[in-house]
């Protein structure tokens, strides 16, 4: 086909969606899309192994879902193919990429097809540079040492699209903008939208003038004077005003993924009563220019450029519009943990049935959209990731013993097994304990207990509430040791339960989890530094990865060892 393969861009507020693991399935996918020779080659791929479809092990993508069938259209897809992945250094910590980074520098991407290549955009870190200044297939190109005048002349052509259809901008204003950009792509972006008409009082042309104007500076310090222009434009800058813009663009700044509108006001409506309470587009509306999701209520809200969090972050530069976050978090945990207590419910999605695995509920996922709120599924998901971001507060601390300190845990879990969230449980009843123990445990040992307690009976159930939810209450609950004061707690408040009447545990058993899959002896195990993924080889001559949270097996086994 020729042209534009795939493009996949990094975003930094995208980091904890951890989408290094799915570039190259999406990179896959617009392949197969755009060319049949591969689609039938993936295809073909994909029938032999279905569990590559869901597989996190990038290395396995790489080898199955791109090479694999690379080798085999070889020479069949027509026109040279680019694929593009921007902003590497924006998907997180440097072991966000390094497997991305191992591939791309190895010999075997060296042997792509001659009309197959790869573009990479990011800024120069460390690890990015280390690894391919050494690799001599990959071509490395400094954005210093691209000319001035090509520069200008990239941006001057953008300007002039951009522009075309106000006829008070000619030929003259065209260039003035590009020259007084600096080679600034970002800086032209704001200018144009800048310019153009997108509220009463001014002409285009007084705002040409604006942004002309000598007080605003060129290059990068002029990024942030044409911020600094848009929000003096935007945010009267009167102590309400710019109170709530500072509330509003915490929030957004502070979410552990960009959300829609709509969810970050129904957020606001669950933060504590004594915080302003107003719709969020009262600051947003004029925002457009700086922000994505506000014309089209439908897509999230985030910069259109990761610069402008930069320039809040910092007031020196930022000025009246410095945005600090001292108390975000804790308003954010408050606002998660209050949603828990307001809209968690037994069989939240109505299932009939525990005969039927989740996978075989045929209109599960409608259920679920239909059931749970993106604020709630947020909420499900995220109050640990903010609650370990604050100080300790008995506020907070009852709100986290209400919700696990009676049958809603129950509900918590049910919600999380409807939205494939089991692996946060562990980590964030982890969090709870560290949290509590910062300050003492005086007055909250239940609230540990009960932590302590739920993270065992994630460790020993969550394999089979991720496989059917309705057996966290029909399987799990019942076989819950006895003398546990989870079981204590919660036996009594569901009725109908079938008893254990030989053979029940009385605590909690040493051995936390079975891993089944292997048929041979187990020759190695290993752990990730971060303790989330096992490894493990065995005479089977395989080798297979674990979710260490949830016992569950990520991928199909990767054989071929001898």
């Amino acid at each position: 086909v020729g042209g534009l393969g795939s493009c996949f861009c990094f975003a930094r507020d995208r980091q904890s969606e951890h989408r290094e693991e799915k570039i190259l399935t999406t990179i896959a996918r617009d392949l197969a899309g755009r060319d049949q020779s591969f689609r039938r080659a993936l295809a073909d791929v994909l029938s032999k192994d279905h569990t590559l479809k869901t597989t996190p092990d990038v290395m396995q993508q790489w080898q199955q879902l791109i090479l694999e069938p690379l080798s085999k259209v070889n020479g069949a897809i027509v026109g040279n193919v680019v694929v593009v992945i921007d902003a590497l250094d924006e998907s997180g910590p440097d072991t966000s990429r390094e497997h991305i980074l191992s591939l791309l520098s190895s010999p075997e991407a060296a042997q792509l097809p001659s009309n197959f290549r790869i573009l990479l955009t990011s800024r120069p870190l460390a690890d990015i540079k280390r690894v391919f200044s050494t690799a001599a297939h990959v071509k490395v190109t400094s954005l210093d040492n691209i000319s001035a005048q090509l520069a200008e002349r990239d941006v001057q052509l953008y300007v002039s699209a951009e522009l075309r259809l106000h006829p008070q901008i000619g030929a003259a204003e065209v260039q003035s903008i590009s020259k007084k950009s600096d080679g600034l792509f970002e800086w032209a972006r704001l200018a144009c939208r800048f310019i153009k008409p997108n509220r009463p009082g001014r002409t285009i042309m007084e705002r040409y003038d604006e942004v002309m104007s000598p007080n605003s500076r060129g290059g990068g310090s002029l990024l942030d004077a044409i911020y600094r222009t848009i929000l003096e434009d935007t945010v009267p800058q009167d102590d309400t005003t710019l109170a709530r813009f500072r509330s509003v663009m915490q929030q957004i700044m502070s979410t552990s993924v960009p959300l829609q509108l709509d969810t970050l006001d129904e957020m606001r409506s669950h933060l504590p009563p004594e915080e302003d309470s107003f719709e969020m587009w009262i600051i947003l509306e004029f925002m457009a220019p700086l922000l994505s999701g506000i014309s089209d209520r439908g897509s999230v809200v985030r910069p259109l450029h990761a610069s402008f969090y930069d320039f809040l972050s910092d007031e020196k530069r930022s000025g009246v519009y410095f945005v600090g976050g001292s108390r975000t978090h804790g308003l954010l945990a408050f606002a998660s943990l209050h949603t828990l207590c307001n809209d968690l419910k037994f069989n939240i999605c109505g299932l009939e049935s525990s005969y039927f695995k989740n996978a075989e509920v045929v209109d599960l996922q409608e259920r679920v959209n239909k059931n749970i709120s993106q604020n709630l599924s947020y909420s499900c998901q995220n109050w640990a990731y903010h609650l370990q971001r604050t100080e300790f507060d008995t506020t907070l601390a009852a709100l986290v013993k209400d919700i696990i300190g009676c049958e809603k845990f129950l509900f918590w879990l049910e919600a999380l097994s409807l939205l494939n969230g089991l692996g946060y449980v562990t980590g964030a009843l982890s969090s709870v304990i560290t949290w509590v123990e910062s300050k003492g445990q005086d007055g909250f040992e239940k609230t540990l207990a009960l932590a302590q307690d739920g993270i065992k009976f994630g460790y020993n159930f969550s394999s089979i509430i991720s496989l059917s939810t309705p057996h966290l209450y029909i399987s799990a609950l019942p076989f819950t040791p006895s003398n546990t004061m989870l079981s204590r707690m919660l036996m009594p408040k569901f009725g109908g339960l079938v008893g254990i009447s030989v053979g029940s545990l009385r605590e909690w058993p040493a051995v936390q989890q079975t891993l089944e899959g292997h048929t041979g002896w187990i020759m190695s195990v290993g752990f990730s530094s971060g303790g989330k993924r096992i490894v493990s080889g065995s005479d089977d001559k395989t080798v297979r990865i674990w979710d260490a949270e949830t016992g569950v097996q990520i991928g199909g086994p990767l054989e071929g060892h001898t």
